[in-house]
């Protein structure tokens, strides 16, 4: 078992305005649900469509996107369910034998109350890229994204609040199989918050990660070569931060600390 401490980790994040535009309703159903088709095309064209640095393949690459998204809650209720589902149809002009077909998941709810702020989200999407690696020439990478998580808030006192959840995070690899290194992550945080203005909250705070990387193997036709076993890491995250108005005209939040982490085989 191996340990190591890095010093100074920093993360933070600056509000921006979002703007989404909806058309009318597909359906609607009762006065708290929508039902919306989402949908969008492309057409680009790549100079190299397997980013290989030695022989380049150009194509025109077109996608259809239909989709459609669910909105419950309308902002009547505690409670506000969004659901969305879109299927990405890809063709290439020259390369057929790469077209592909991939579906996209996504749920994403909140609750609020007096005490209690809550979200979850939960996705699946399936994804293919090109990367230029050595071992895979003349083919795309197809892999699958799951992701789930919920955090939330609870208010216990008018100065003080606590927060937790955890997020659970998996890529694994479909095409080329076993040449590149499958893993999956579990995240667990822990803040405690204080009210020093009505404008800005002060925290100190607490992440567990544990990661597991799979063993792969980048020269499969090769048992001598090319194997690399999985490992697994446990980080310790202890931070200090603050969120709200952190100046005239910055709105946001931010976190200074340090990490220290554990590997292992």
């Amino acid at each position: 078992m191996s340990s190591y401490i890095k010093f100074i980790s920093f993360l933070g994040l600056c509000s921006l305005p979002v703007t989404s535009i909806y058309a009318s309703p597909f359906v609607s159903i009762g006065d708290i649900a929508d039902v919306y088709f989402t949908g969008s095309s492309s057409a680009r064209w790549t100079s190299n469509v397997f980013r290989d640095e030695v022989s380049e393949t150009e194509d025109l690459v077109y996608t259809v996107t239909p989709g459609f998204e669910l909105n419950f809650g309308r902002g009547l209720s505690n409670l506000d369910v969004i659901l969305k589902t879109a299927y990405d149809i890809v063709r290439y002009e020259d390369n057929s034998d790469v077209d592909s077909e991939m579906i996209h998941l996504r749920g994403l709810a909140a609750y609020n109350s007096s005490r209690w702020d809550l979200s979850a989200n939960i996705s699946f999407d399936e994804q293919q890229s090109a990367t230029g690696v050595a071992n895979v020439q003349s083919d795309l990478i197809k892999s699958e994204d799951t992701k789930a998580g919920i955090v939330g808030e609870y208010r216990l006192s008018p100065k003080f609040s606590l927060g937790s959840g955890f997020s659970y995070s998996k890529k694994e690899y479909i095409r080329p199989e076993n040449q590149f290194a499958n893993f999956d992550s579990f995240t667990v945080p822990v803040d405690v918050y204080y009210k020093w203005t009505p404008k800005l909250d002060l925290s100190v705070g607490y992440t567990h990660v544990i990661r597991d990387v799979d063993s792969y193997d980048t020269a499969p036709n090769d048992p001598n070569e090319g194997l690399n076993e999985g490992y697994d890491t446990t980080t310790h995250f202890f931070n200090v931060g603050a969120r709200g108005i952190l100046m005239p005209k910055l709105t946001g939040f931010f976190k200074v600390g340090f990490n220290v982490r554990d590997a292992g085989n």
